[in-house]
């Protein structure tokens, strides 16, 4: 039971390194994310207002090359502590 419970524990570690890798990549080349809020005083009518999202992109890439480099880490130290 404690295997699976790990196999489960690295592929929901190696998926939040994907996502957010993926995800600050995304942020960064798009630079803007446009976010429509209502127009005061419309029902139907929304006003589109342009969000920097640069600061965000770095910090979710930042964040993810530290996962992914401290899950290779991790990896290699688990495969070589079993060749042993």
């Amino acid at each position: 039971m404690a295997r699976k419970s790990r196999r489960f524990a690295r592929l929901g570690a190696w998926v939040l390194a994907v996502a957010t890798l993926s995800m600050g990549i995304f942020f960064t080349v798009s630079r803007t994310v446009s976010v429509a809020s209502p127009a005061p005083g419309a029902t139907e009518s929304f006003e589109i207002h342009p969000v920097d999202v640069t600061g965000v992109g770095l910090a979710l890439l930042v964040v993810g090359l530290v996962i992914l480099a401290a899950l290779l880490i991790l990896e290699g130290y688990g495969r070589s502590d079993t060749e042993r």
